[in-house]
């Protein structure tokens, strides 16, 4: 949880004063990133289910278990975009 608190909080604070473009390029590269974090997560999961059935359960949960790290860290960035959206589509 620390992980994810501590980046988040540097964010908040790192994007007080920055231009809209460099949000918009921030807010575009987290949607780009998502998109490959949500494949590598399917991968993952598809991976461990295979071993999972092959009866390598040990191998399986290290997958199950990185793929938990990854949701949490999709969580922080999809919270990341929120608040980019916010800075970018506020009415001045």
């Amino acid at each position: 949880m620390k992980k994810v608190i501590i980046p988040f909080l540097f964010f908040l604070f790192y994007s007080c004063g920055r231009s809209k473009s460099d949000i918009k390029k921030e807010y575009d590269h987290l949607i780009l990133q998502e998109q490959i974090n949500e494949g590598m997560l399917r991968v993952k999961i598809d991976s461990a289910d295979a071993l999972n059935t092959q009866g390598l359960y040990k191998d399986a949960a290290l997958l199950y278990q990185q793929a938990d790290s990854m949701v949490v860290l999709s969580k922080a960035m999809r919270d990341r975009r929120k608040k980019l959206a916010e800075h970018l589509f506020k009415v001045d």
